[in-house]
C-alpha cells in the first residue's frame, strides 16, 4: 500500500503472488507463474465518507462479493443513507481442468455491475437493498445457444443487528430476477 500520491486523499493498493523456478522447467506454466490478486488507485473525499476506486479490486457489499476489473464508489448520504456502485469486467479465474466445459464463461461474464442503498440506524444496526447484473448475454442468446447459463441478475436484501458491542447479528437473502 502506497498511500499520500501528491495528496492525503489518494492511495495506491497491490497485492498479488509470483514464482520462479530456476531449476526445474517441468511445470505446467514453465518456470514462472503469478497473479495480481488486486491493484487499484482509491480516491477518499473529504466530506461524506465518499471513495472512488478504480483498477483489480473485490467488492463485498449486500449480497455481491466479487472480484472486479473496474470502477466504484460510495458516499453515505444524509439521514442515515448510503448508496454505492460499481461496475466492470468480472475477474476469471483460470483452471487448467475447467477450460473445456467453461468455453462459453468469456462470452456471458462481459460485464458487471451492481449497486446498494442502505439505511444506518445509529446504536441499532443498518438495511440494504441491492442490485447485480453479471453477464450481459444469457446461454439462449449466444450465438450457438448454450446449456450452460453463467450470467445473472439478482435483488438482494441484507441487514446487520448491533445493539451492543458484543451482538452482532447478520443475513442476507438473494431473489433470481431472470
Amino acid at each position: 500500500d502506497v498511500t499520500k500520491l501528491g495528496t492525503d486523499a489518494l492511495s495506491l493498493h497491490l497485492y498479488g503472488w509470483g514464482m520462479a523456478d530456476l531449476s526445474d522447467q517441468s511445470r505446467p506454466n514453465g518456470k514462472s507463474d503469478g497473479f495480481l490478486t488486486y491493484g487499484y488507485l482509491q480516491y477518499r473525499f473529504p466530506q461524506a465518507n465518499a471513495e472512488v476506486k478504480a483498477g483489480r479490486f473485490t467488492v463485498n457489499q449486500g449480497g455481491s462479493a466479487e472480484h472486479v476489473d473496474g470502477i466504484s464508489a460510495r458516499a453515505d448520504l444524509r439521514g442515515g443513507f448510503a448508496i454505492s456502485a460499481f461496475g466492470g469486467r468480472p475477474v476469471r479465474f483460470t483452471s487448467s481442468l475447467n477450460d473445456v466445459a467453461q468455453a462459453d464463461y468469456e462470452f456471458q461474464h462481459d460485464f458487471i455491475f451492481g449497486s446498494r442503498l442502505s439505511y444506518r440506524i445509529p446504536k441499532v444496526g443498518e438495511i440494504g437493498m441491492s442490485y447485480l447484473q453479471d453477464g450481459s448475454t444469457p446461454a439462449k442468446d449466444l450465438p450457438i445457444p448454450s446449456p450452460v447459463d453463467y450470467s445473472r441478475k439478482q435483488f438482494g436484501i441484507d441487514f446487520k443487528l448491533m445493539p451492543h458491542a458484543s451482538f452482532d447479528f447478520s443475513g442476507r437473502t438473494l431473489l433470481d430476477v431472470s
